[in-house]
């Protein structure tokens, strides 16, 4: 078995064929034990590549970023209040997404939304929710 090709290989070079063509990426998903969930961390490991989003420089302390002329919109459902999440928990969940991946790959700006708590929200406070992601998707 060749390692450096796993399988669905094609799927994560049409996602890298999709970034390099975007100026703009939108990453929606729950937040999940103060972080993004796996499946979102296991597409940032296989995609975000060396070389591909970012590349090391001899004699430079810091990489290229290959991903530059590109923006991003986080929108992430919790069960936690976004107060709370931001101001106690220090928004692991969007820091991890925005700082330490989108941001190391040279995507700016990177905005982003926290809906929640979604238990026990009413169906009024859900439909508001939507309106204002709506209108972010009417501004792309």
């Amino acid at each position: 078995m060749n390692w450096a090709r796993p399988h669905g290989f094609a799927d994560l070079r049409m996602a890298q064929e999709q970034i390099r063509w975007a100026r703009y990426l939108a990453f929606v998903y729950p937040v999940w034990w103060g972080s993004v969930p796996a499946v979102i961390k296991g597409f940032q490991d296989r995609v975000f590549l060396p070389g591909f989003a970012f590349k090391y420089r001899p004699g430079k302390r810091f990489p290229e970023q290959r991903l530059r002329g590109r923006s991003a919109h986080i929108v992430a459902t919790m069960d936690t209040p976004p107060w709370y999440f931001r101001w106690i928990y220090r928004a692991p969940g969007l820091r991890q997404m925005k700082t330490n991946t989108l941001e190391f790959c040279g995507i700016r700006p990177v905005k982003s939304l926290a809906l929640g708590p979604v238990p026990g929200s009413s169906v009024q406070r859900r439909e508001q929710w939507l309106r204002e992601v709506t209108v972010l998707a009417g501004r792309i």
